[in-house]
């Protein structure tokens, strides 16, 4: 694999360095670079990862992440650390696009993987992606997140029908299930209750 294809594969280290990384950051960045043009992936994710303690919310960073996973054909984790970067990407069109493209480029080696294109504009008014969101920062152990979103899933998720009950049912289990790990026992009850009574409706 040459480095024009590397480079596409991770666009985001053909662009100038964002102002607001930190000077630590910023090194472990370049490092990161370095061994993904020659290849040394491995190492480029461990320099990564060492950046991500520091900004856990740099959204770059979690694109060059799945960038690197990418790369050594690691579909579904590639896809979720661009999805994590999406969440976080805020105005930056350019790095959202870019993200998109990563995301199809996998979903192409995923079954049943939902591509980039389908979800719509304004996607964070969605209640079917606000759902796959909280899911996964469930599995990431971001439970606080995680009931954040599920609640702005059931409030978008439209009227009294099937389709929009069974989403709820998901949330409220979800939500449960997050509650249960904080050990929010009110916050666990009422979720629960909220699901049972939509299933026996």
């Amino acid at each position: 694999m040459n480095k024009v294809i590397l480079l596409l594969l991770f666009p985001t280290f053909v662009l100038a360095v964002p102002k607001n990384f930190s000077p630590a950051v910023n090194s472990l960045w370049h490092n990161a670079k370095n061994y993904y043009q020659h290849q040394q992936f491995e190492q480029a994710a461990n320099s990564l990862e060492r950046a991500l303690r520091i900004e856990q919310n740099n959204p770059y960073l979690w694109h060059g992440l799945a960038g690197v996973r990418l790369a050594q054909k690691e579909w579904k984790r590639a896809t979720n650390l661009a999805t994590k970067s999406l969440t976080l990407t805020g105005s930056d069109e350019e790095l959202r696009e870019k993200n998109k493209r990563l995301i199809t480029q996998a979903c192409q080696n995923i079954e049943n993987c939902i591509p980039p294109e389908i979800i719509p504009k304004n996607k964070f008014r969605d209640p079917y992606y606000l759902h796959q969101l909280a899911a996964s920062l469930l599995k990431e152990e971001k439970w606080a997140r995680a009931i954040s979103l599920s609640r702005q899933s059931i409030k978008l998720a439209g009227g009294q029908n099937k389709t929009a009950d069974n989403l709820r049912i998901k949330n409220w289990v979800l939500i449960t299930q997050a509650c249960e790990e904080i050990e929010n026992w009110e916050c666990t009850r009422q979720a629960r209750t909220r699901a049972q009574t939509l299933l026996q409706k």
